[in-house]
């Protein structure tokens, strides 16, 4: 907001015109969490749903008093507000921060430092809002070889469905068993097919000694989507041998996490023998 604005902490903005980003969003969210816990609705501010952006242009035509930020910091559209105007920047803390934290986790106290804007020359206590694994590896996916980075969110997405969905109602009678290991059968042989023909190139060119650990893995994948009813699974009930799959789902996320630098950070030429394989077992 302008340091003309007569406010001086949250509690001053009652009242006045405030933008919250559109309704979903995470500026909304927390515009909404913040009145609460300072005892107050949407009622009762004067709410603006322009986008961040457009709220910039608004406070410094003065036709808006402040808006919510949560991008990282600094942030252009601030710093070109903070060299045109006098700029204030409200404090988040005390006890009603302080309770808003113990409800809701994912924001963390942190300090704006001086001098981040113009004109700001102390530290800033505020909020951030926490990122989660799923965060990080959604942001890194960007930097990856395509056929990596679908094979990355395949391998997590993928598996944690197969805990969400049921497999089919096995085929009552003769005709649709028939046509259920069909196509089965089909789709399994293609898949071992990718898997065995990019084996053998990668085998014969010297790039990979043994492929034979790769094959038995994809092997292990066309067998639990075969419709033998004693993986179970019908119904509302996961199977049993789903579970192999959200276990490795949730392998894969640790993985992302704990090996970040090496799978995002790391310059990527072009596709690799590894990014193959990855890309055959999505």
């Amino acid at each position: 907001m302008l340091a003309s604005a007569n406010v001086q902490g949250f509690k001053d903005l009652k009242g006045k015109s405030v933008s919250s980003g559109s309704p979903g969003s995470g500026q909304w969210q927390l515009l909404g969490d913040l009145l609460e816990a300072y005892g107050m609705t949407r009622k009762d501010i004067g709410e603006d749903l322009s986008s961040f952006t457009q709220s910039v242009d608004k406070i410094k035509d003065g036709n808006l008093v402040a808006s919510l930020n949560t991008a990282g910091a600094p942030t252009s559209s601030i710093g070109d507000l903070a060299n045109a105007r006098d700029i204030r920047i409200v404090p988040l803390s005390g006890p009603e921060i302080k309770a808003l934290r113990k409800k809701q986790p994912y924001y963390a106290n942190v300090q704006l430092p001086a001098n981040t804007y113009k004109g700001q020359t102390a530290p800033v206590n505020t909020l951030a809002v926490v990122l989660s694994s799923f965060h990080i590896y959604t942001a890194g996916l960007g930097l990856l070889v395509e056929i990596k980075h679908r094979a990355f969110h395949l391998a997590l997405v993928l598996g944690l469905i197969f805990l969400v969905f049921p497999r089919p109602d096995p085929a009552g009678n003769k005709s649709g068993v028939v046509r259920e290991w069909s196509w089965a059968l089909v789709f399994g042989a293609f898949y071992l097919y990718l898997a065995w023909d990019l084996i053998s190139r990668l085998t014969s060119t010297g790039v990979l000694k043994s492929g034979w650990p790769f094959m038995v893995y994809v092997a292990f994948i066309v067998l639990i989507t075969m419709p033998i009813k004693r993986f179970g699974g019908y119904g509302d009930k996961p199977a049993w041998i789903d579970w192999p799959l959200a276990r490795l789902a949730a392998g894969v996320s640790l993985y992302l996490v704990v090996f970040f630098d090496d799978i995002f950070i790391a310059p990527h030429d072009g596709a690799a023998a590894a990014d193959d394989r990855h890309g055959v077992s999505a």
